[in-house]
């Protein structure tokens, strides 16, 4: 089941991409830091997908295939990579979020 939503995952990002691209200049989609936000989802979404595939339990020392990529600091790697940038993208949105209501930091 986390396979088939991992999998909905990356086809609704290719949507998104796709969307996103074809808008004409000047909309939305040409907003400032979209390549950014769309990279930033790529890897959150990846580093997702990378979990179904090579399952494992860190703690247990517990792995499906072993291989090193089953090692507990590669997951955890990429599980850290994919928060920093889902925190990324969330200073990205609060960001323009604030030029948008013209809130500056102290």
């Amino acid at each position: 089941m986390l396979t088939l939503v991992s999998g909905a995952n990356i086809a609704v990002w290719f949507l998104l991409y796709r969307h996103l691209h074809e808008q004409p200049t000047g909309s939305l989609g040409s907003t400032p830091g979209i390549e950014l936000m769309l990279l930033l989802c790529a890897a959150y979404v990846l580093a997702a997908l990378s979990g179904r595939f090579l399952p494992r339990a860190d703690v247990q020392r517990i792995c499906l295939f072993d291989t090193w990529l089953s090692s507990v600091v590669v997951g955890r790697s990429v599980a850290t990579v994919a928060e920093i940038c889902f925190a990324v993208q969330w200073a990205i949105i609060l960001h323009q979020l604030g030029t948008m209501t013209q809130q500056t930091p102290p």
